[in-house]
């Protein structure tokens, strides 16, 4: 018998799944700071500063649009532009992780843990930007980190938001 894909009880792993394939942003910032933080992750400390985080979510992001290039609803991002200058050779990388520095976090940090009309009762981060200039990952995160049951997969994502999932039993 196949597990479903979301369980009946909130696990760290289905609040992960429904944060990742359901959570409330209109956008695919959700996955590209999902696999940075997958990501960054293995550097070993829980404190992540948004400089740090800035070059793998503006990577993550630049890769997503190559393929899939309509992301948000609103008609202009001028972080988004920029990830599409840097993919066309027009911005350079440190251009690139300045700009997502400044405007790329202004909705997912905030976003990122909410699902339908709440946030998720397990938080994978926290939110430290105003007094440590960055996230803390949360033992939560490690656990499903360290267990394997956060690994990107390159197979299938799902609603056409891309081409990596950042969960498991897809």
């Amino acid at each position: 018998m196949q597990e479903p894909f979301i369980e009946p009880t909130l696990t760290r792993e289905s609040c992960w799944r429904a944060i990742v394939m359901m959570g409330r942003n209109v956008t695919t910032y959700k996955f590209a700071l999902a696999a940075s933080l997958i990501e960054l992750s293995s550097k070993g400390s829980d404190f992540i500063p948004m400089e740090d985080l800035a070059a793998p979510f503006s990577k993550n992001l630049c890769e997503h649009l190559k393929h899939s290039d309509k992301q948000i609803t609103s008609p202009r991002s001028q972080f988004l532009d920029s990830c599409r200058q840097a993919n066309q050779g027009e911005v350079s990388s440190q251009e690139l992780i300045e700009t997502t520095a400044r405007l790329g976090f202004v909705n997912v940090i905030d976003a990122f843990h909410v699902v339908d009309q709440g946030d998720t009762p397990v938080r994978f981060f926290n939110d430290d930007r105003k007094t440590q200039g960055g996230i803390t990952l949360t033992d939560d995160f490690f656990y499903l980190a360290e267990g394997g049951q956060m690994e990107p997969r390159r197979d299938r994502l799902g609603s056409g938001h891309g081409s990596q999932t950042l969960g498991h039993r897809v």
